[in-house]
């Protein structure tokens, strides 16, 4: 078994993973190869889900803050499939031309949702910094457009799950090309490594200096193969922490 830890940077977010692998990382494996690959499992499928709603996190943080904006799009009438994606590819078009003119760069994340209960498509969007009237009365003409801040406690956690959520029905995810992926680091660990150490022991990983734990994200789990993992989730400390919600001074 190998030892392995690996470090996700996203803007205030920090995130360190500590795991074993019956793999060596940088090997070829032919065990990936060959073969027509089954569907995947319930289990997989719910691993998968959680995977977008963390990358979807990672992408939030790294790449927008407190000034941006998170927008609600809906529609007048019941639309199909094809014009409300025609419809969000204007409305991001216009989006990135008055930034352009405004000589902002402008990046968005999210998805179109056809609802779960009434079947209408509808969109929910990370924005960079646009005013409010100049969304409500010169770039969304479609129907309604609910603005909010984008402030929320746990780093964004529930709005990337909420974006990613299956619940709302038939989802496309949608992001701008520009975005910046987050810096991302795994190095191999000594079996006598001390951190390796204090997790043998059921003890907690140490804290790193200007970060605060996000007890609610981290978790220690169990593989049958390989034993212990363990995920720890920070937030920098000047990501403040006021009047019940995150945001940076």
């Amino acid at each position: 078994m190998h030892w392995y830890k690996k470090t996700i940077k996203a803007g205030p977010l920090r995130e360190e993973i500590v795991y074993k692998s019956i793999r060596k990382i940088n090997k070829p494996h032919s065990s990936r190869c060959l073969g027509k690959k089954s569907k995947s499992s319930e289990k997989q499928r719910l691993r998968n889900l959680m995977e977008c709603k963390r990358r979807v996190q990672r992408l939030i943080c790294n790449n927008f803050t407190t000034k941006d904006l998170y927008i609600t799009l809906t529609f007048r009438e019941d639309i199909s499939d094809e014009d409300c994606q025609r419809e969000f590819t204007n409305f991001v078009r216009r989006c990135k031309n008055y930034c352009i003119k405004q000589n902002n760069e402008f990046k968005y994340i999210g998805c179109t949702q056809r609802g779960e209960k009434k079947g209408r498509w509808h969109a929910h969007i990370v924005i960079s910094y646009i005013d409010f009237n100049i969304l409500r009365n010169r770039l969304w003409k479609k129907g309604g457009i609910k603005i909010e801040g984008l402030y929320e406690d746990g780093a964004y956690e529930k709005l990337a799950k909420y974006i990613t959520s299956e619940k709302t029905g038939k989802r496309q995810m949608k992001q701008s090309r520009n975005l910046v992926k987050p810096t991302e680091r795994v190095i191999e660990l000594s079996p006598t490594a001390a951190i390796v150490r204090r997790i043998k022991k059921g003890q907690a990983m140490k804290q790193p200096k200007g970060y605060l734990p996000l007890l609610d994200q981290c978790y220690t789990h169990i593989n049958d193969i390989t034993g212990e993992s363990v995920r720890m989730v920070y937030i920098n400390n000047d990501f403040l922490y006021v009047g019940g919600r995150y945001g940076s001074e």
